[in-house]
C-alpha cells in the first residue's frame, strides 16, 4: 500500500522480508517478497533473533584477514607502518557498526576481544601467552 501510494516499485530480487520477534506466525507477510532469517544492510548482518552471531562470524573473518596482513607487515617493515596497517585494515572493521552490534552476547564479544588481543600482541612484540 505504501509503495503504491507513493509511486514506488519494490525490487523483488533485492528485497528480503525479515520478521523479528517471537510471534512470527501472527505477522503479516508479503507474498511477492522472499522471507529470510538474516539480511545484510549497510555492511551489518541483521538476523531475526538480533543476536548478531552471523555478523560476528563475518567480522571475525575480516579481522583474521587483517591480522594476517599486519603480521606480514611487521616482519617486512617497521612498527609505524604496522600500526598504520592496523588502523586501516583492522580497527576500521572493528569500529564500524559497533553501536548496532555492540550489545551482542558476551560470548560474541569475547570472540572479538580474542582477535583484538592477538593483534595487540603482534604490535607490542609479545608472545602468544603473555598478558596484554
Amino acid at each position: 500500500q505504501y509503495c503504491h501510494g507513493n509511486d514506488l516499485v519494490v525490487n523483488e530480487k533485492k528485497t528480503k522480508q525479515l520478521i523479528l520477534g517471537r510471534h512470527k506466525d501472527t505477522t503479516g507477510r508479503l507474498p511477492e517478497v522472499e522471507e529470510s532469517t538474516s539480511a545484510k544492510y549497510l555492511g551489518v548482518i541483521i538476523d531475526d533473533t538480533l543476536a548478531w552471531t552471523q555478523h560476528i562470524d563475518f567480522l571475525c573473518k575480516k579481522l583474521s584477514a587483517g591480522l594476517y596482513v599486519i603480521r606480514r607487515m611487521k616482519h617486512i617493515s617497521d612498527n609505524v607502518t604496522a600500526k598504520t596497517a592496523y588502523y586501516a585494515l583492522y580497527e576500521t572493521h572493528l569500529r564500524y557498526g559497533i553501536v548496532v552490534w555492540g550489545a551482542t552476547t558476551m560470548g560474541n564479544l569475547q570472540r572479538v576481544l580474542v582477535h583484538q588481543k592477538r593483534v595487540i600482541r603482534i604490535l607490542a612484540n609479545l608472545q602468544a601467552r603473555e598478558s596484554c
